[in-house]
Parts: C-alpha cells; sequence; structure tokens
C-alpha cells in the first residue's frame, strides 16, 4: 500500500504526515525510514513482513516523485506498482509543496492533498506598494500561529517568481492567466525596491533560524510590509 502526502501547504502536510507516524506507532506498527533509492532493496530483502515481535514494517519516505519518471519501463515506477498491489507491505511518501496534479505516481495509491486557502492566493497578490492597508487586513484575516511559516514560505515563493518575471524568465511551470497576473503585479514595484524586499525575506528565514529576531514572524511581516509598501 502506498500512501502519498503532498501539497503546497507544505507545513500543514508535514504535520499530518508525522501525525500518520504516530498513529501506526500507536497501533504498534515498527517505523522505518528509507531513502528513495532504498525501495528496490527493501523489496528484494522482503522485509516487509512482521519482525520478530510480531509488529508490522511501516516504511517512511520523501519526495519519491523526483525519483519517478512517467517513461515506460521506469524501475522506480515498477517498484510502486508492486508495493500498490502488495495489502502487507505499508509505505508512507511526504512530497514537499507538490501538488496532487504533479504527481507521477498518483494512481498507485492514497493521495492527501493540503492546498492553499483562497485568501492565502489575494495576500500575496495584494502585496505591492501603495497597498499596505489591505495586505494587513488580509496578513489578519490569514494568519494563525501554526501557519505563519507557510505563510512566509508562500511569500517568498511568489517573490521568487516576480524576480523572475521581471528578468523576463518564462516561467514554464505556471500557468498562462498565472504568468500575466506576475507580470501585472510586477509593474507596481521599482526593481530595485522588489530585489530589496526579496533580500530581506531571506534575511528574515536566516534571523529566525539563528534566534536573532526578536519578534514573531508575523509582526516581522508586517514591520517589511510597512517599510516597503
Amino acid at each position: 500500500m502506498l500512501f502519498i502526502v503532498c501539497g503546497e501547504d507544505n507545513v500543514s502536510s508535514r504535520d499530518y504526515f508525522l501525525s500518520l507516524q504516530s498513529e501506526y506507532r500507536k497501533k504498534g506498527s515498527d517505523i522505518k525510514k528509507i531513502a528513495s533509492n532504498e525501495l528496490g532493496v527493501v523489496l528484494t530483502e522482503s522485509s516487509a513482513g512482521p519482525n520478530l515481535f510480531g509488529q508490522q514494517h511501516v516504511f517512511v519516505t520523501e519526495n519519491l516523485n523526483k525519483a519517478v519518471s512517467r517513461k515506460k519501463g521506469d524501475k522506480a515506477l515498477e517498484l510502486l506498482e508492486r508495493v500498490s498491489r502488495d495489502k502487507d507491505f505499508v509505505l508512507l511518501d511526504w512530497e514537499d509543496g507538490v501538488g496532487q496534479r504533479e504527481l507521477k505516481m498518483a494512481t498507485l495509491g492514497k493521495v492527501k492533498e493540503f492546498k492553499p486557502g483562497a485568501n492565502i492566493f489575494k495576500l500575496l497578490d495584494a502585496c505591492y506598494p501603495s497597498n499596505l492597508q489591505v495586505f494587513i487586513h488580509l496578513l489578519q484575516s490569514v494568519t494563525t500561529s501554526q501557519n505563519e511559516m507557510f505563510i512566509y514560505i508562500m511569500l517568498r515563493r511568489h517573490f521568487r517568481n516576480l524576480l523572475l518575471v521581471s528578468s523576463g524568465a518564462n516561467l514554464s511551470n505556471l500557468q498562462a492567466w498565472q504568468f500575466m497576473k506576475l507580470k501585472q503585479q510586477v509593474k507596481f514595484w521599482q526593481p530595485e525596491s522588489l530585489i530589496s524586499f526579496y533580500d530581506r525575506l531571506i534575511s528574515l528565514d536566516i534571523s529566525l533560524k539563528t534566534g536573532k529576531n526578536a519578534y514573531s514572524l508575523k509582526s516581522s511581516l508586517e514591520l517589511l510590509a510597512c517599510y516597503y509598501l
């Protein structure tokens, strides 16, 4: 059995992935972490059965999607097809920031996807100079103590795309309407301010990881908005 946990809301999906492992532990299962390239060895050794204590093995891995190709005869895909047919073999996979539509093995197992709420996209679209009040209002409405990091990650990813669009890059992973929205938003920014805002977002991540930021993540984002918007 293959169980894939995925979605752009990687904070919520990660929490669910960890809680899923916890549930299996409560049932007496033995959790075994494996790298995506170790799946073949595990299957060959037939170690999916109960251990000496009668515990079921549950194998845990991450980002299998990167190791899979849709081409016929792909070894990784064939291994996952074997997993999907074996009811006694449990494989849990977490995909970091990947949507279900991007999964190459979605039809082979159960998928739990965590999508961002609609308001988070309104927040991203509202982040431009002269729009401070709207941005702060949206930030207040979408932020909880559990999703502050997710909001930050989405902002950082969004502004990376804005920088790429402003430099003339063609983002093939985006749909045409998404690309056009980015082009419209770029027009509100001076190039120097756009680069500076993105740099401050990166610096914010570093200050949080090193414990040098005296403010909460939400407060830090509000301060950045007040300065740039």
